[in-house]
């Protein structure tokens, strides 16, 4: 079942940017290694009403040869138009 519907977590959502927000944010990155993930992918994208993702902007595939930190390191570098 969980295959089927393929749940994920929201990890941060932030809109529109914040400078407050960005210091949190900023604070809690050493962190980002203390959990662990279990998806397939880092999505980023609009949260949509029921939660799901809707229009993504960007999906970072993860596996054996790529973490959830190389995804976040990643995500962070790409220059989106948001």
């Amino acid at each position: 079942m969980l295959k089927k519907y393929n749940p994920h977590t929201t990890i941060w959502y932030q809109w529109p940017t914040n400078p407050a927000l960005n210091d949190a944010t900023n604070s809690v990155k050493g962190e980002a290694s203390d959990f662990s993930c279990d998806a397939s992918a880092l999505v980023l994208g609009e949260l949509g009403f029921n939660g799901n993702i809707e229009n993504p902007y960007a999906v970072f595939p993860l596996g054996q040869d790529f973490t959830i930190e190389q995804a976040i390191e990643l995500a962070a570098k790409t220059n989106l138009d948001w």
